[in-house]
């Protein structure tokens, strides 16, 4: 049978339109490289933007990260300011808040941790958090999100603002450092460093989960610019969150989890495994990329508690147009 020329043209024009597909779909094709900041350490608290990374699911979404660590939350928020970094992947609640009130032009992507983590390590002679009224305390900020935790779970124990001696050491690891050292007598401390210290004689005196419950956490934070070039990686960035996230509550998965944080972060084991399993009983992660206003509002109320951000802060200059999910 003759094959016409139009016939033929149309099987090489399917077999280009394939080829394309292939290439495209192709591990090699060239992807976005955003840089990804966090505030302080490895930590389990980012989990799912971690296994996103490392089963190709930023990939499949056209990117992927180079993490940079930040000192404190502020200079992470700084660097992103500054545009050094094009990301923030994880930091406290109340650090967009700050810089929208100063100008800066970023927004909210998402709330990473809806619950706080923390817990509060003293030295082996403290056993109860009422102990720590005249003792010094490292915190992290005296207007970052430890602050608010802090205030939140000593005052119901009788110790307000000015009865301990606060010092500011801004990450997780320097805290832990200057409890170590008898510096101090208390600190906040994040998974799996509580348990690293629990397991070296220290004791945990309070959660701040039991205390802060409606106070989130954690945000992923865009530059307003890069977000409105970029919204389709925006969005990505979202799914690829959510998809990580799905994988991670999968029991079936929980081993290779714990193996991913311990060969790719250099996390030990057992502690990690222990931060999984607490993660999963305070039901740490946002499920959905949704910011409510109303959540937004408690922290800047609680902000205000403590002295900080006395300004009204508008909510639309705290989110990404046509990015950010906002609910009510």
């Amino acid at each position: 049978m003759r094959v016409s020329t139009s016939m033929k043209f149309g099987r090489t024009a399917a077999l280009v339109v394939a080829a394309a597909g292939l290439l495209l779909a192709s591990p090699s094709m060239a992807l976005e490289k955003l840089v990804g900041g966090i505030a302080g350490q490895a930590s389990p608290t980012v989990w799912p933007y971690t296994i996103a990374m490392y089963k190709g699911l930023l990939a499949k979404r056209g990117m992927e990260f180079d993490i940079v660590y930040g000192q404190s939350a502020s200079n992470i928020l700084q660097q992103l300011v500054g545009g050094s970094v094009d990301l923030v992947v994880s930091t406290g609640i109340n650090e967009p808040i700050h810089a929208a009130a100063k100008g800066a032009k970023v927004g909210i992507l998402r709330i990473v941790g809806k619950v706080p983590p923390y817990a509060i390590m003293a030295l082996p002679a403290i056993h109860s958090l009422k102990e720590l009224k005249g003792k010094t305390i490292a915190i992290g900020g005296l207007t970052d999100i430890t602050r608010l935790y802090f205030d939140r779970m000593l005052e119901p124990n009788g110790i307000k603002w000015g009865e301990y001696d606060p010092i500011v050491v801004g990450s997780t690891t320097g805290r832990m450092a200057a409890l170590k050292s008898g510096a101090v007598a208390a600190t906040m401390v994040l998974p799996p460093y509580n348990f690293q210290m629990e397991a070296q004689g220290f004791n945990t005196v309070g959660l701040a989960v039991d205390y802060a419950p409606d106070l989130p956490f954690t945000a992923s934070v865009l530059s307003l610019a890069w977000a409105a070039k970029h919204p389709d990686l925006a969005h990505g960035i979202n799914d690829a969150f959510d998809e990580g996230l799905a994988w991670l509550k999968d029991p079936a998965n929980k081993a290779e989890a714990i193996d991913i944080l311990v060969t790719k972060q250099g996390l030990p084991q057992a502690e990690v495994t222990q931060s999984y399993d607490f993660f999963r009983k305070i039901d740490f992660w946002a499920a959905d990329a949704k910011v409510s206003r109303k959540i937004i509002s408690h922290v800047i109320e609680s902000m205000r508690a403590i002295g900080d951000e006395e300004e009204n802060v508008d909510f639309s200059k705290l989110v990404i147009p046509g990015v950010t999910q906002v609910v009510d």
